[in-house]
């Protein structure tokens, strides 16, 4: 991932890197190489903004007992700075909290019980559309046999094609766990089919 945050400037000269690594990494998050081995971990636990403790104001702001203060994008950053350092140097009880007097725990729990529940979700609906598109490729095979002698050569090797694809993306590493992809091929393959049926009203 590092290594191709640095090689992104190099590969893609003409794209406008605002923040240039974080950019890059924006990026390269959304595609699925990466993106399907990240998460978005709540911003304050890693990166809490300066603000004065108000858990009502923003979920992203420090709170008591919190890890650290970012002043990222902060004017007068070195007066601000200050402030919080002097506070830091005070090891107050109001700010030096305890863990089990923390909302971490709780919150860590919560985080990673939806984290699960939204892996099952996407597990249980990737089952779903893999049984379809088995299912599909089934049918298909069977009505080929049944009609293959009234078609085209042009129009078999299509189907034949179809068919292929969508094998090729249920088996392949890159494609097998991405229902997009599945679904597409699903989608190209009905395609097919109901061009043939469009120009031989006899196929049924």
């Amino acid at each position: 991932m590092l290594t191709a945050v640095l090689a992104y400037p190099h590969y893609n000269p003409d794209t406008h890197l605002l923040f240039r690594d974080q950019s890059a990494m924006g990026l390269l998050l959304e595609e699925r190489k990466f993106k399907k081995h990240t998460l978005l971990a709540p911003q304050r636990w890693f990166n809490a903004y300066q603000g004065e403790v108000n858990e009502t104001i923003a979920p992203f702001q420090v709170r008591h007992g919190d890890l650290l203060v970012h002043f990222a994008g902060v004017p007068e950053r070195d007066t601000r700075m200050q402030h919080w350092l002097r506070r830091a140097e005070e090891h107050s009880d109001e700010w030096e909290v305890e863990l089990r007097y923390t909302s971490y725990r709780s919150e860590v729990k919560d985080f990673w019980d939806d984290m699960s529940r939204q892996r099952n979700e996407r597990q249980q609906k990737l089952l779903a559309v893999r049984d379809k598109a088995v299912a599909m490729i089934e049918t298909y095979y069977g009505d080929f046999a049944r009609f293959k002698d009234r078609l085209t050569e042009e129009e078999k090797k299509g189907v034949e094609v179809s068919i292929e694809k969508l094998h090729h993306v249920l088996d392949d590493d890159s494609s097998k766990d991405d229902d997009d992809q599945i679904r597409e091929a699903m989608g190209v393959l009905e395609q097919v089919r109901h061009g043939l049926h469009t120009e031989h009203q006899s196929l049924t």
